[in-house]
């Protein structure tokens, strides 16, 4: 189809608007210049007939090209001229109706040509607002019908990846209980030599285990809304570096956490910490890594790890501003960070990066606080010796395990 037609088939509809609107104004000048010269018309008769009219005329013709610049649908268009020359026809017809019945009664009848023009206009205008009302509500009920289909693939989806994640957690944790266990057996019958080969099998199943945390974390956060409660970050930042100094004891932490601040998070919040103190703490290449936590308190608190790594790529951190860019990456940073990024979204927050003069990366996100009860100002040295998670084991509750474990009932099982 070439420009000219496509240009014609879209403006169709505004141009019969439009033409009704001249039609009508060029009837209503001539007949306005019919009268001017009867000495029985006054002036004040003459103008109101005028911008009666002439009024609803050129706002005809406004509307019809202010609809062929709003890109509405040919159809769209069509719809509304059908509604303006419909509803102009129809109290045309009425108008004339009563003018018929008043004359056949010998009532006074005022000028029957102005009084004709005059329900045309009103009727074409009436026409037009109908008609874009109609187009708006259609428009309205076909978004709302695509948002509740969109909602209901999306829930559909969401319950599928839900059971699919817990009949594959629970297969590989099982898998993992497994080879640590036949690992243990294996250790005492191989000498010390051959006994190093296991370090790297079960620090792989140690990373396995905190991947499958992740994911499990990922689809809670994209598939479910957020139930945000009253959580001591102090606590969970306390908690998470004494399990990172039992994992890395050559690395260096420096936190700067006072006690009893509590922030509106959920469950997430434990898992998201350790994610970017790992994050900080793994992929560092130098032999004694230094960490920084800090807390700036105000309205809203906002938990920055700092490190003195490699840093991390630009094409990277703009991913991870994104809910909806999934990061190309396959190692544990990629998922790690993602996750991290989407729960700070999910806390009305956002993922930010920064460089560090002296080399390596900032990463923070904002929390909302709100005033501690009385029962969260406990010191957070009560936490500081939490052990750290072991293969096996996941930082999961115990509730999500067992409704894990209860997948294997499930059809995809058998």
């Amino acid at each position: 189809m070439s420009r000219w037609m496509r240009f014609r088939s879209q403006m169709t509809g505004a141009l019969v608007i439009v033409s009704v609107g001249l039609l009508l104004r060029t009837v209503g000048v001539a007949h306005l210049y019919q009268y001017a010269l009867n000495p029985f018309r006054t002036f004040e008769t003459s103008l109101l007939e005028l911008v009666s009219l002439t009024g609803w005329a050129s706002a005809i013709v406004i509307a019809g090209y202010w609809f062929s610049r709003r890109g509405l649908r040919p159809d769209q268009l069509w719809r509304i001229a059908t509604w303006c020359l419909v509803t102009m026809g129809l109290m045309t017809a009425f108008v004339g109706y009563i003018l018929v019945d008043v004359s056949l009664g010998g009532g006074w009848l005022p000028d029957p040509r102005f009084t004709l023009l005059l329900g045309a206009n009103v009727g074409a205008g009436v026409g037009i607002a109908l008609g874009w009302q109609r187009v708006r509500a259609i428009e309205t009920a076909k978004r709302r019908e695509r948002r509740e289909t969109q909602t209901e693939l999306l829930e559909r989806q969401t319950r599928v990846l839900s059971h699919l994640n817990r009949h594959l957690r629970h297969h590989v944790l099982d898998t993992v209980t497994v080879v640590d266990g036949y690992t243990d057996l294996l250790s005492p019958h191989i000498d010390d030599d051959g006994r190093r080969y296991l370090t790297p099998i079960r620090e792989r199943n140690a990373r396995t285990v905190d991947l499958l945390a992740n994911v499990d974390a990922l689809v809670d956060a994209l598939g479910t809304p957020a139930s945000l409660v009253t959580r001591d970050l102090s606590l969970v930042l306390h908690a998470e570096v004494s399990a990172a100094r039992q994992a890395h004891p050559q690395a260096t932490f420096d936190v700067d956490v006072p006690t009893g601040v509590v922030v509106r998070a959920d469950d997430l919040l434990d898992i998201v910490v350790a994610n970017l103190v790992q994050n900080a703490l793994v992929h560092n290449e130098s032999d004694h890594p230094h960490v920084s936590i800090r807390l700036d308190d105000d309205t809203r608190v906002r938990l920055t790890v700092t490190d003195d790594g490699p840093g991390i790529p630009q094409s990277v951190r703009e991913t991870f501003g994104r809910v909806d860019g999934v990061p190309e990456t396959t190692d544990d940073t990629g998922l790690g960070l993602y996750l991290a990024s989407v729960v700070a979204q999910r806390y009305g927050s956002e993922l930010t990066f920064s460089a560090e003069d002296d080399g390596g990366t900032a990463v923070g996100f904002t929390l909302q606080r709100v005033a501690p009860a009385p029962w969260t100002t406990t010191p957070s040295t009560q936490l500081m010796d939490r052990p750290q998670p072991t293969a096996g084991e996941s930082r999961r509750r115990p509730a999500e395990d067992d409704e894990a474990d209860s997948a294997i009932s499930s059809p995809l099982q058998r």
